[in-house]
């Protein structure tokens, strides 16, 4: 078999089954963003330490600049300035934190982009195959009518239910037997 003929019905089978494909991908995804997230989640305490560390520094800097502490006295640090810098570090623990947990958003986005080609491929299916069979019961509904017309309903119903006439012997008072259809 050379190479190209395998190839092409690689496509086809990868296309036929392409449903089953994705999901099993989601659910392979799903399993690893649970790990990924796992994996971050104790680096987390690290961050939010730092964080906290530099809160406490401002909040420090701050007391100390509005107290009577002589070594402050020429340093100008107000609640403004405080409040910028919380912002900076709320921002930049912000970014840590993504950068943290980004490598399981991105495998979890895909895990769910997967769900959904999965759906929206089996929904394009179910859509054709409600479109045949639609097509298909019209067509012998039609083709019913035009038995009934041709041959009349009761050769509609043997036909339709596959009925056989069935031959009943009657036994008589004589002891005779009589065939009826």
């Amino acid at each position: 078999m050379n190479i190209k003929k395998f190839a092409y019905k690689l496509a086809y089978k990868a296309k036929e089954d392409a449903p089953a494909i994705y999901l099993a991908l989601g659910i392979i995804g799903f399993g690893a963003t649970v790990v990924l997230a796992c994996k971050a989640t104790p680096k987390v305490k690290e961050i939010m330490d730092e964080h906290s560390k530099h809160m406490s520094d401002i909040n420090v800097t701050l007391a100390k600049c509005a107290s009577d502490d002589p070594s402050y006295k020429e340093t100008e640090y107000t609640e403004q300035d405080a409040k910028k810098d919380k912002f900076i570090f709320a921002v930049k623990t912000g970014g840590a934190l993504f950068n943290n947990y980004a490598p399981a958003i991105v495998v979890g986005g895909l895990s769910i982009a997967s769900f959904l080609a999965s759906y929206k491929i089996l929904n394009a299916r179910y859509i054709a195959a409600s479109s045949v069979a639609a097509a298909v019961s019209e067509a012998f509904r039609s083709y019913r009518k035009r038995v009934v017309d041709e041959f009349g309903e009761e050769v509609d119903r043997h036909l339709y239910f596959g009925t056989e006439k069935a031959k009943i012997i009657e036994l008589k008072e004589d002891g005779t037997t009589e065939e009826k259809e």
